[in-house]
Formats: structure tokens, C-alpha cells, sequence
């Protein structure tokens, strides 16, 4: 498995790993949504990365500047493939953005137990912002941890 620089001739893959990922979440996107996340991953400021494995796109991540913090990386999609889970795809991820970009924030629900630990294994801790169901965590030389 390696992790590279998205391409627009990933695009597709990646999108239909997010895809499979929700849909096992029994969420499917909508058509406009699908339109806006093409619309990121085009954008000339992104960062996209996948994970590929046998020439098969297993995961993707994809990342822009915060417009929240200068000089921090905005995490916004980290996707694996639902029958790749638990196969360190998704660290692997983190630590090719995190070993060029030290400061990076992301966003993810409260009781994603599986995403907080992964997230906890590479070094994020909680920010203490909450947004509705949703927990902010952080990874930077200076994030203090702050108790759930």
C-alpha cells in the first residue's frame, strides 16, 4: 500500500470511497453533494492524497487551509474503503499529511469512537470547540488536551 498525491484521474475512486463508506452508515450523498466534494478536490489549494493498494484506491484524504487559523491545515474528508478498515490505511494517511503540514484541525462526531482513536494514535487531541454532535480536535506543537 502507498500513499500519493491525488490526481484528477483518482477522482472517481475516491469519491465512490467515501461513498462506500457512508453508505455502510446508511447515509448516501445527494447529487449536490457529490458536486461539491468534485468541486474540493479540483480545487487548485487542496491537498489531496490517496492510499492505493494493487492499483486499487482504498483511501483518500483531503485537506485545505483553515479559514478559521493562518497556518493551519483544515482536515476536512478521511475516507477508507469499508473492507480495508482496521488496516492502518487510515494512519498511514494521516501521517503522510502530518509529517509535511505539523498543524493540522479536523471536525468529527462526538461518538465516533474508531475515528477518535485513530485520530489519538497520531497525535490529535481535542481542542475543547464543540459544534452540535460534532468534536474539533488538533494536532500542533502547541494543542493543549482538554478532557471530554
Amino acid at each position: 500500500m502507498t500513499v500519493r498525491p491525488g490526481t484528477r484521474f483518482d477522482e472517481d475512486a475516491a469519491i465512490e470511497v467515501w461513498r462506500a463508506c457512508l453508505g455502510v452508515r446508511g447515509r448516501l450523498p445527494s447529487a449536490a453533494r457529490i458536486a461539491q466534494v468534485r468541486r474540493k478536490l479540483r480545487a487548485p489549494d487542496a491537498l489531496h492524497l490517496v492510499a492505493e493498494d494493487d492499483g486499487r484506491v482504498v483511501g483518500m484524504l483531503l485537506a485545505e487551509l483553515s479559514t478559521e487559523e493562518a497556518g493551519v491545515l483544515h482536515l476536512s474528508m478521511l475516507f477508507v474503503h469499508p473492507d480495508r478498515w482496521r488496516r492502518g490505511i487510515g494512519t498511514s494517511l494521516l501521517t503522510a499529511l502530518t509529517s509535511r503540514y505539523p498543524r493540522v484541525s479536523t471536525w468529527t462526531a462526538a461518538d465516533d469512537e474508531p475515528a477518535l482513536g485513530a485520530y489519538a494514535r497520531s497525535g490529535f487531541v481535542r481542542t475543547g470547540r464543540v459544534q452540535d454532535d460534532l468534536v474539533q480536535l488538533a494536532k500542533s506543537p502547541a494543542a493543549q488536551d482538554v478532557p471530554p
